[in-house]
């Protein structure tokens, strides 16, 4: 304590600066010296909650008096304050005694002012507070209405210096837009939660402004936005919650129909053994959107097993066909249907899918939908293949009908063939999850990849006899899980005697490494090093 009396009381009032002043103010009680000296620190942060809880408002009134009165006129950077009792004591705390203290600080140059005020339902900030030519930050929180009219409504409004405001309220009148960011000609971020606009034409204009959040309750008592903006907001829900907004208004009741964006989940139905009522309930939202575009269709439905004679393959086939006339770019599917489910045949001749998703716990066969002369997805950049079995024929020429194809995803696939070729110009990202070659899971005689621009890769195979083409240059990330066949594990334990046997057949293993010699990440999965290949590397 004799180090801590010694120092400078610049030096103290800099280290209880730290604190917030109840905590500063307990140190008063250390010594004389220290009666009055947390008074001093620039920055104030002032809580009624110890006070509020231990029913001593006037209390906290007196102490906020004090520390007022002991600052005097020195500059002031910070003062925080949370008055949440106003309404609770309104014999001890009114708001004028409340804007004499912000009164105080704005007149003292104060540039960081965060007020957090529970008051009277209709609340006027002091007018001064919008003339300050000293203030950088201003936020204000409160449970209850603002009225900010009379303060920048007059011709002296103007903060010269404001960069950020915030205005969290239960609710905010700030008069015209327009008129109220005149106020701010440096302005960079402005959040008002929530605001009610008081004319029907607003105009938001900033030369400065680089973050803004307004939520606002629309204008006067009525809120009537268009069709087009609501739609818009619904769009961020999914079709079920959307639904529920029919329930407004005969305005709303099929408003949420009109949604270019469809996220359909059979989950509440299928829990509430309600399955009829989601198929009248896709059924409707189709018909009622006729031959709208629609830009992304995303389909749950689990429970096409459970509930075979509701839900059957055809019936969603019919809906993912709709959607597909219509023109839809992003398509995710998650399905749980027959053992042999085929996709409809048209989900792979699309002009318009960017980004094509599917996944189910059950098998798919696409060799139907591939195998066809008309096969193409001209704009398709994003396919997910993620199931529990998928045969999607020989890769060459599944890779052919997406000329753009920057993500592919397959997991979990067989090869039908056991020379296989991946090549595409425009993969970047590329994740292959393999049971291997044919019915008994065989590895292949061979691999190839000729994927000059990929950066990502993620390989899950059996150990092939030979990868004759690697071009993996640009990867930057790999992750490679390698496994051997039970034959290939018999070949790899080989004994000593014959070891350059066993290192001959592996040896063609180096050329898939080897093509990733610009990888800067590179993971190996335990099953990678417990086959022993890697250390069958390190001999060459």
């Amino acid at each position: 304590m004799d180090f801590l009396s010694n120092l400078p009381d610049d030096l103290v009032c800099h280290i209880l600066s730290f604190l917030t002043t109840n905590e500063a103010a307990s140190t008063s009680l250390l010594s004389k010296r220290w009666y009055n000296l947390f008074a001093l620190v620039p920055n104030l942060d002032i809580d009624d909650t110890v006070f509020r809880y231990s029913n001593c408002m006037s209390s906290f009134i007196d102490f906020v008096d004090r520390v007022i009165a002991l600052q005097g006129d020195s500059p002031i950077k910070r003062f925080s304050l949370k008055c949440q009792a106003v309404r609770v004591y309104p014999c001890l705390v009114d708001p004028c005694r409340v804007n004499s203290w912000i009164s105080n600080v704005l007149q003292r140059g104060v540039s960081d002012l965060d007020l957090a005020i529970n008051i009277d339902m209709k609340y006027f900030l002091p007018p001064n507070i919008f003339h300050s030519g000293t203030l950088v930050e201003l936020k204000v929180r409160s449970d209850d209405y603002l009225y900010l009219e009379r303060c920048t409504g007059r011709e002296d409004t103007f903060l010269p210096l404001l960069k950020t405001l915030v205005l969290k309220l239960a609710f905010i009148s700030c008069g015209k837009m327009e008129m109220f960011l005149r106020s701010f000609p440096v302005l960079e971020e402005l959040s008002i939660d929530a605001t009610e606009w008081i004319v029907c034409d607003e105009y938001v204009s900033s030369e400065t402004l680089r973050k803004l959040t307004i939520n606002s309750y629309g204008f006067g008592e009525e809120i009537n936005l268009p069709d087009d903006l609501v739609c818009h907001i619904l769009s961020f829900l999914t079709t079920n919650e959307a639904a529920s907004t029919s329930l407004l208004s005969k305005r709303w009741y099929n408003l949420f129909a009109l949604v270019p964006n469809l996220d359909i989940d059979d989950t509440v139905f299928r829990y509430s053994n309600c399955m009829s009522s989601f198929i009248d309930f896709v059924d409707r939202v189709i018909a009622l959107q006729g031959d709208s575009p629609i830009k992304r269709f995303s389909l749950k439905c689990q429970a096409v097993r459970v509930y075979p004679c509701l839900v059957d393959p055809c019936r969603v086939n019919s809906w993912i066909s709709n959607v597909l006339q219509r023109g839809v770019s992003d398509l995710d599917l998650a399905i749980n249907i027959d053992m042999k489910y085929f996709l409809p045949p048209n989900i792979f001749h699309s002009g318009t899918l960017v980004e094509l998703k599917v996944r189910s716990d059950d098998y798919l066969y696409l060799e139907r939908c591939t195998g066809r002369e008309d096969t193409f997805l001209p704009l398709l950049k994003t396919l997910v293949l993620k199931l529990a079995f998928i045969s999607c024929g020989k890769m060459e020429m599944f890779l052919r009908s997406f000329p753009v194809l920057e993500e592919l995803s397959i997991d979990a696939t067989e090869w039908i063939v056991c020379d296989e070729y991946v090549s595409s110009e425009t993969l970047r990202k590329l994740t292959i999850n393999s049971y291997g070659f044919g019915e008994e899971m065989l590895s292949l005689k061979s691999i190839s990849f000729d994927t000059p621009r990929l950066v990502y890769f993620d390989y899950c195979d059996y150990v092939a006899e030979d990868y004759p083409k690697v071009n993996l240059t640009n990867v930057v990330e790999a992750l490679l899980n390698l496994r051997l066949t039970e034959d290939q594990y018999r070949q790899a334990r080989a004994q000593k005697d014959d070891q350059d046997d066993v290192l001959l057949r592996f040896r063609n293993v180096w050329k898939l490494l080897s093509g990733l010699r610009h990888v800067q990440k590179l993971y190996l999965s335990c099953y990678t090093l417990e086959s022993k290949v890697i250390l069958m590397f390190q001999v060459y």
